[in-house]
């Protein structure tokens, strides 16, 4: 319990409770997610944008369905225009599950596609998405980042899986890089833009994290 992580090159003090539950005197403002730190001077929001795209409703036969319309950005970004910092992410809800299977959901135009894989999907999105930025953010007030998405971390092992900590002896050492392909998509499209964005690479961090965690109570438990 008495245990410090000590981050290479970066000195963090001790969690002080009291002093953190001092400075965030907030003011809640109109809207689900948005509080104003009044003696600083600053408001922090959350838009909640999943896709970061525009989901609509389309007519296919006689049914009106849910799509994913990847040429065009979410609705909701005039939330994101004039802030000083702005952190964007997505990933996890692009997967088989949550877009039909790719099956009659990604729209482009009028043209709905008959089935697109979620990588090619993912990769038009992020180019909407990447367009948006360069046409609608001045650089000179504006900082953007990009976060990775951070991995699974479940209980006794990864997701869908039966991988275990048991027999573990030492939280990882070495620096996973990017994880997975969506995020070397994300990396690619980065590349191409105007705007420069800095890649916040939480997936190496939260991993060594979650296994820290699995080890320590690994260790709890000899």
């Amino acid at each position: 319990m008495r245990w410090r992580w000590q981050p290479q090159d970066c000195d963090i003090p001790s969690f002080n409770a009291k002093k953190m539950l001092e400075l965030p005197r907030i003011k809640r403002e109109k809207g689900m997610y948005c509080f104003s730190f009044v003696d600083y001077k600053c408001k922090v929001e959350f838009s909640p944008s999943v896709f970061l795209v525009d989901k609509s409703m389309k007519i296919v036969g006689k049914k009106q369905v849910p799509t994913l319309r990847i040429d065009s950005i979410d609705r909701i970004s005039y939330h994101w225009r004039g802030a000083d910092i702005v952190i964007f992410d997505t990933e996890h809800w692009w997967t088989d599950e949550k877009t039909n299977a790719g099956v009659n959901f990604y729209q482009e135009g009028d043209q709905i596609h008959p089935y697109l894989d979620v990588y090619t999907a993912l990769r038009k999105g992020m180019m909407t998405w990447a367009s948006w930025v360069d046409k609608h953010t001045d650089p000179r007030k504006t900082q953007v980042f990009f976060r990775t998405s951070s991995p699974t971390h479940f209980s006794g092992g990864e997701w869908k899986s039966r991988r275990s900590c048991i027999g573990a002896t030492e939280p990882l050492l070495r620096d996973s890089g990017i994880a997975n392909e969506k995020d070397r998509i994300a990396v690619e499209v980065i590349k191409q833009m105007k705007t420069s964005v800095t890649l916040l690479n939480i997936t190496s961090m939260s991993d060594h994290l979650s296994q820290k965690y699995r080890f320590s109570h690994l260790l709890q438990k000899s």
